[in-house]
């Protein structure tokens, strides 16, 4: 049970690292042509050395591709498909990103090109007594003090995208040869840390008009939601119907409200 709840915990962080990988125009060992679920479980796989001392590859590769339900994606990467034995743990992954990309709205469905739009500025959405200023976006930089204040430009220039997305690459390579793979605590927090640096100017949504929730806030909140479910579900209530009950109460979400922020 130990290793299902880890790969459930993995499966929940990883599950949309497809999306920061599509954005690529190279091609190498790693696939990332097809729907996003399939670069995520293309990911896994060419990373299974690491994620298989701590996680149940095979069924990991299931899960980060079988996290939707829509006609959108074909047979083979829906949540209704997935074999039996595992189809609970599937919808539990499934419920769990609903539940964490629930903020969409009504204009989450407009047609741009996902490799070059820019996280928005959360402030793009406040409503001010006088004209709100031309959104800021932020450019792809590892997050530290000096690239973390957005800038005024529409869209990435691609070739700073493919270096970017290959210094991830590198990062990860590296942190994973220097640190215990074999402990999931270790890797699961050194990994954490990874996509913070690189997924917090990652837009989660590239179809909202203005994508500010972060690619990272996506894959942390939908792993904590993860494992909440499977904790309240474990005891033998692994029924699809209760997974995907939304009426009963099942974990709390903890809101912290930071004051004057009118003043900055």
């Amino acid at each position: 049970m130990e290793i299902e709840y880890q790969t459930i915990l993995m499966a929940g962080l990883i599950h949309d690292i497809g999306k920061f990988l599509q954005r690529s125009d190279f091609k190498g060992s790693l696939r990332v042509t097809g729907k996003h679920p399939e670069a995520s479980a293309n990911f896994v796989k060419a990373k299974a050395e690491v994620f298989s001392k701590v996680t149940d590859v095979d069924l990991l590769v299931e899960l980060v591709q079988r996290h939707h339900e829509t006609d959108y994606f074909p047979e083979h990467l829906r949540v209704q498909h997935a074999p039996e034995e595992i189809r609970h743990l599937a919808y539990l992954v499934s419920t769990a990103d609903n539940y964490s990309s629930s903020e969409r709205g009504e204009d989450s469905h407009l047609p741009q090109d996902f490799k070059t739009v820019p996280l928005a500025s959360l402030f793009a959405r406040l409503k001010l007594d006088k004209d709100t200023p031309t959104p800021s976006r932020y450019k792809l930089h590892p997050l530290n003090p000096s690239s973390a204040f957005p800038e005024k430009f529409t869209s990435l220039d691609k070739q700073q995208t493919n270096k970017f997305i290959t210094k991830f690459g590198e990062e990860f390579d590296r942190i994973t040869k220097r640190i215990d793979t074999g402990n999931f605590e270790v890797l699961f927090s050194h990994l954490l840390s990874l996509l913070q640096r690189f997924t917090w100017c990652i837009p989660s949504n590239t179809k909202d008009e203005y994508p500010d929730v972060s690619l990272y806030d996506h894959l942390r909140t939908t792993s904590a939601i993860c494992g909440c479910l499977y904790q309240y579900h474990k005891d033998g209530n692994f029924d699809q119907n209760s997974i995907i009950d939304s009426n009963t109460d099942k974990f709390r979400l903890v809101l912290g409200d930071i004051s004057g922020i009118q003043k900055y």
